[in-house]
C-alpha cells in the first residue's frame, strides 16, 4: 500500500501537553475508559498506526505520544508496520525496560506484524 501523503502544513505540538491531554481523556471521558492495567486482567490493544516505518520518519513528539498510548495496555498488536523498524524502535526505547517488541517477517506491500507487550504482564 502506497505510504500516505504527508500534511502540506507544519503540525508542531508539545508532547508533555499531549500526553497529559491524552490521560485527561482516558480518565474522565464517558465511555471511553480504557480499563486500568491490574492483576487479573489483561488489557490488549491493536492498532494501525499509518505510515509507520515508511520513508516518514516520526519526530520525536510524535513517538513520545505514541509511546504514552502503549503504557496503557499489556499487549498492543500494531498492524501494517513497514520495513524501517527505526520508529518501533524508538518507540520501544521510550517505554519502561520491560516492555519486548516481537515482530513477524515483511509480508505483502513490504509490511509486517509487530507486538509490543510488557514482559512483567505476559
Amino acid at each position: 500500500m502506497p505510504d500516505f501523503a504527508k500534511p502540506d502544513f507544519d503540525f508542531t505540538f508539545d508532547a508533555n501537553i499531549e500526553r497529559q491531554r491524552l490521560r485527561t481523556w482516558r480518565d474522565t471521558e464517558p465511555g471511553r475508559a480504557v480499563p486500568n492495567r491490574q492483576v487479573g486482567r489483561m488489557v490488549l490493544g491493536s492498532w494501525n498506526i499509518a505510515n509507520l516505518g515508511s520513508s516518514q520518519i516520526r519526530t520525536d513528539a510524535d513517538i513520545a505520544v505514541l509511546s504514552e498510548i502503549f503504557t496503557w495496555f499489556d499487549l498492543t498488536a500494531v498492524q501494517e508496520v513497514r520495513g524501517d523498524m527505526r520508529d518501533i524502535l524508538r518507540i520501544l526505547e521510550q517505554l519502561p525496560t520491560s516492555f519486548r517488541l516481537i515482530t513477524s517477517d515483511i509480508a505483502g506491500n513490504n509490511e509486517r506484524m509487530c507486538y509490543i507487550y510488557d514482559s512483567d504482564r505476559v
